[in-house]
């Protein structure tokens, strides 16, 4: 049995539109053992609140997961 990594404490949320959705979508592609630290690494990017944080913590989990897609033909 495989823990679900919390949802990372920091993500962008206005009204009805929210990452969350896309965030746990990119934590599945990302091997079990790795999630929680790259949903950590995720919060802590976005919780620094340097210049556009949602697009710098959205960039590093999107190239945290390339690492792991399966490539199709």
């Amino acid at each position: 049995m495989t823990i679900e990594p919390y949802p990372p404490q920091y993500h962008y949320r206005h009204n009805r539109e929210s990452d969350l959705s896309w965030i746990k979508g990119m934590l599945k592609i990302i091997p079990s053992e790795l999630r929680q630290a790259a949903c950590d690494e995720y919060s802590k990017i976005y919780g620094k609140g340097n210049g556009d944080k949602r697009k710098l913590a959205n960039t590093y989990l999107k190239a945290e997961a390339a690492k792991y897609k399966e490539v199709t033909p």
